[in-house]
């Protein structure tokens, strides 16, 4: 039975990341959600921010198509100031802009990976760390169903 959530994504997009070599980028690694307390910076985390389905095609009764848009981002920490961040999230933007995302067998198709934005912020207390949020819509065609 097929996962509909957006856990096929995520799958994907880790084995883009161990396949692109971006560990030795961000040697603190990527994480989903929440990275371990004692995280080596720099590192990455990856969070839905969103998902929502958007259209639902029909084939006469039995069979019907459903799409869904994710919003994805990764999210970087660095401690060595805004221009590694900077750097790091381009890092990122260079593997992942429009990539030939494959999902596991039945789990449908990606139809669109884009960027949507890239946003840096300083760490109020400690300078020389930055976090750089560089998020993505994502449009997945889910496989036909048949009621």
């Amino acid at each position: 039975m097929p996962r509909f959530g957006s856990g096929a994504i995520l799958y994907a997009v880790n084995k883009r990341w161990t396949d692109m070599k971006m560990n030795t980028i961000f040697t603190g690694g990527l994480h989903m959600g929440t990275a371990p307390k004692d995280t080596k910076m720099p590192y990455c985390v990856l969070n839905v921010a969103a998902e929502t389905p958007v259209m639902r095609t029909s084939n006469g009764d039995f069979d019907r198509t459903e799409y869904s848009r994710v919003l994805l981002d990764f999210v970087v920490f660095h401690q060595n100031g805004l221009q590694a961040a900077t750097d790091a999230s381009e890092a990122i933007r260079l593997k992942f802009d429009n990539p030939d995302l494959v999902l596991q067998t039945g789990e449908g198709t990606v139809l669109e990976f884009r960027w949507v934005s890239s946003t840096p912020v300083q760490h109020p207390e400690i300078t020389s760390v930055w976090t750089y949020t560089v998020s993505y819509d994502v449009l997945r065609q889910r496989p036909d169903i048949i009621n």
